[in-house]
């Protein structure tokens, strides 16, 4: 790799360990669960659309704004506002349900355990 410009000092390095510290995929099928119920249970206006229907906004979303891939939480910020602007929210209520609905799915995505044997050296 070529670098063209002056590499700046280094700050911080972040690692992503999910699925290495931990099995990551219970935990997102739970926080797709509990934003879902939350959701039809909160928003009446969404209350018909399903998992499915979420999922082929997310879909559009993507197809529309394809950057979205590299940001999961503002990918799924422009999908619940999407949705919401789908079934007659204004701007506003909109931004302001999608904003309330990541909140809540940031809250759950972080709800884990590690288990013990990851921890041990």
């Amino acid at each position: 790799m070529k670098f063209y410009r002056r590499i700046e000092p280094i700050k911080a390095m972040t690692f992503d360990l999910d699925d290495t510290l931990y099995d990551n995929h219970p935990v997102i099928v739970r926080m797709e669960r509990e934003l879902l119920t939350w959701l039809q249970q909160t928003h009446p206006a969404v209350a018909h659309m399903e998992k499915a229907d979420w999922l082929q906004v997310k879909k559009h979303v993507l197809q529309q704004s394809p950057d979205l891939k590299s940001d999961v939480t503002l990918w799924r910020l422009v999908q619940l506002k999407h949705g919401f602007l789908s079934v007659g929210y204004d701007e506003a209520q909109a931004q302001v349900a999608a904003e309330e609905g990541v909140q809540l799915a940031l809250e759950w995505r972080s709800q884990f355990d590690v288990p013990q044997q990851s921890l041990d050296v």
